[in-house]
């Protein structure tokens, strides 16, 4: 009987473990203005089956570019996602666009792979600034 607990002790400490290591966490969506447009998810870089993304607000179209913050989410290159960050009402009223990116953490690349995604973040948004 001793045996039997002892297994069923080490096996529910086992799937209480696991289970913490699955995030589970839901972010707030960002709001923005009236006007304002979201493209959520688009693909700026392709790097060994990883899809770099980033989050695009947008001000209403005008003949003039926008400027555009780059938000890179905190976290010392090893952990964080952008669906954290949220706060860029300052920006919106501004009429700034933003681009939220995402990067390869450390732990699924080594330095200096986040820099190098970053790079190829503002690549594409030069690149498609007219768009």
């Amino acid at each position: 009987m001793k045996k039997i607990l002892s297994l069923l002790f080490l096996l529910s400490a086992y799937i209480v473990a696991l289970a913490q290591d699955v995030d589970t966490t839901i972010y707030k969506p960002v709001e923005y203005p009236d006007g304002f447009t979201a493209q959520i998810d688009i693909v700026y870089t392709q790097v060994d089956g990883w899809d770099g993304r980033m989050d695009l607000y947008l001000p209403p179209k005008s003949k003039v570019l926008s400027p555009v913050v780059i938000n890179i989410h905190g976290g010392g290159w090893n952990h964080g996602v952008k669906e954290s960050q949220t706060g860029y009402s300052t920006f919106f009223k501004k009429g700034f666009a933003v681009a939220n990116i995402e990067y390869r953490l450390t732990g699924q690349a080594t330095a200096p792979a986040a820099i190098e995604d970053t790079r190829c973040a503002l690549i594409y948004l030069i690149k498609n600034a007219k768009a």
